[in-house]
């Protein structure tokens, strides 16, 4: 960022992205790092429709935010491809492999987690 900020470029947009993945592989990448059963069943695209309606009825009524909107609603059944090209080609910055991120992140939530637990613990005499 700092390289951009002090060169020539001046308005331009980049897109931000190691690589594609789809929901699925993501979700999958997650449930594996948290040593968790991974997501088994599909959800259709009318299902989704419904979800997000349900849900935009208990917000109204509840005054929560949203779990799913009509926006993720479709966004979930939709193949978007992204190319970070552009940014590599003018800073050389090489982005990390999104698995790795989520193996990482994964462990270190995990590590704090554990320690929460082990410091509330309380032991009785």
């Amino acid at each position: 960022m700092h390289h951009l900020m002090e060169g020539t470029v001046k308005n331009e947009q980049f897109i931000l992205v190691s690589e594609n993945k789809s929901f699925k592989e993501v979700f999958f990448t997650i449930a594996d790092a948290f040593h968790k059963k991974r997501p088994s069943f599909k959800i259709k695209p009318w299902q989704t429709a419904v979800l997000w309606r349900a849900n935009k009825m208990l917000m109204i009524l509840t005054g929560k935010e949203p779990l799913i909107t009509k926006h993720t609603a479709k966004s979930a059944h939709e193949k978007t491809y992204y190319s970070s090209d552009k940014f590599i080609q003018k800073t050389g910055f090489a982005f990390e492999n999104i698995a790795n991120v989520i193996k990482e992140t994964a462990s270190l939530f995990l590590q704090k987690n554990t320690v929460k637990k082990s410091k509330s613990i309380k032991v009785r005499k």
